[in-house]
This record gives C-alpha cells, structure tokens and sequence, in this order.
C-alpha cells in the first residue's frame, strides 16, 4: 500500500480495500474522460413590466480549454480510490464516509435547520429568498468601474428560452447597460453581487463574484495647505547667520 503526497490520504487499490473491509472501487470507477453535464437551471428575469426566462450554462477553464485527468492504478491495472486515515492510526475511511454536523453543548446532534442565524444583538437575520424562487428584477444599472472593483469567480452565458432577447432589453444591453442584483444560489441569510452584461459576440453573460477589500498600509500623512513663500534675507542676516566654525 503506497502513501500519497498528503500523510493522511491512502489510496486504497484493488486487494488492499478488500482485506481493510473497504469495498473494491474497481467496479464502479466511471471510465476516464466520461462525465455527465446536469440539466441548466433557468432563471426569470423582469425587465420593462415583461417577464424572461433564460437559461444559464456555467462557463469555466474547463469548459474554454479543456480539463484532464490522472488515473492512479495498482500493479495489476484496477483503479486504486482515495481514502482517510483517521487519527488512531488504523481506520480507512473511504471517500464519501465524512459530512459535517452540528453539535450541542452536551453532544446533541442537531439539524442544521433548526439552526437560526442571529446578529451580534442576538436578534434573528432575515432570510432571502433563492433567485431561481421568482423573477430577478433589472432595475439598478452601475457603471463599468463597478463592475471592475468585485474579483469575478463564476460566470454563467444565458440563453433566452422564448425566442430571441426582449427588444428593449437587448437594446440596453447594446448600448453597454450592466445591470446588477443581488444573487443567492439557495437562498439564506446572504447574497453575492451580480451583473448582467452583453459580450462582444452578443451573448448575455451572468457574472457573480465578491466586492473588492482594499486597504491602505501606508501611514496617514497630513497634507501641507497654502504655499509657502521664502523672504529674501535683508542685507547683513546672510553674514550674521554664518558659522565660520564650519569652515
């Protein structure tokens, strides 16, 4: 049995799950390079008192050059699967076999909904609703430099489900409108930036991402007003200001 790069992950091959009681993973290892796509989720957007159904295909590194893959196979070619050694030392932990919880004081499980958030005063945080539960009003639009202070990390290309892009929305679009909304995958009591905006191509494009925290380290520096005006000397201050002991 060989150790991976990270002390706490074994990869468990063929003959070696079975004698630690872990199922051989040979037979249900998907074949390389097989993935399956999920179905597009669709959002409702209103714009102009009409109602817009599009559906959003994520668009990643993946997806724009392409992925691969490495295949771990033991000495007789099964494919070997990852696994966690726990903290005594001997119990394998297969992959899927760890979920997180949530603990009382005295060792209660508890539902994570049954779980309120508060803020710091104690008091119940509001929750907001998933944006797939209604239409996503466009009604706020924001300048390019916006845009430009949030780090974008997921980007979405819609798809109108009626037909082509409303006309009045396609034409805002068009004439560089980027409008933004608060987006919540599965709703909560927080939300991510959005903003909707029309490619070059023509594609309408859903990015989603996190406003941008900058922070100065440099010192505050009092800033020096009015402009300072040397007098000439009058004659005879030129000398008496000599030091001849420097000479």
């Amino acid at each position: 049995m060989a150790r991976a790069a990270d002390p706490w992950l074994i990869p468990l091959c063929g003959t070696v799950g079975a004698v630690h009681g872990v199922p051989n993973p040979s037979s249900a290892t998907p074949a390389v390079g097989v993935t399956s796509s999920p179905m597009a989720r669709t959002l409702q957007f209103s714009y102009g008192g009409r109602s817009l159904a599009c559906a959003i295909e994520k668009v990643d590194r993946g997806r724009l050059y392409g992925s691969r893959s490495l295949e771990t196979l033991d000495s007789q070619g099964h494919p070997c699967s990852l696994a966690t050694l726990a903290a005594d030392g001997h119990t394998l932990i297969p992959m899927g076999g760890t979920a997180i919880g949530h603990l009382a004081p005295d060792g209660r499980w508890i539902d994570g909904e049954a779980l309120t958030a508060v803020d710091a005063d104690g008091a119940p945080l509001p929750r907001i609703p998933s944006s797939f539960d209604g239409p996503i009003p466009l009604a706020q639009t924001v300048a390019v430099d916006r845009l430009l202070e949030h780090s974008i990390r997921l980007t979405y290309a819609l798809t109108p489900l009626e037909g082509p892009l409303d006309a009045e929305l396609a034409s805002a679009l068009k004439s560089g409108a980027i409008f933004s909304f608060p987006f919540s995958w599965r709703g909560g009591v927080a939300s991510d930036p959005a903003f909707l905006l029309r490619g070059e191509d023509g594609t309408v494009w859903l990015l989603i991402g996190d406003a941008n925290r900058i922070r100065l380290v440099s010192l505050d520096q009092a800033a020096r007003c009015g402009v300072e005006v040397e007098e000439e000397p009058l004659p005879g201050e030129a000398e008496a200001d000599l030091d001849f002991r420097m000479l």
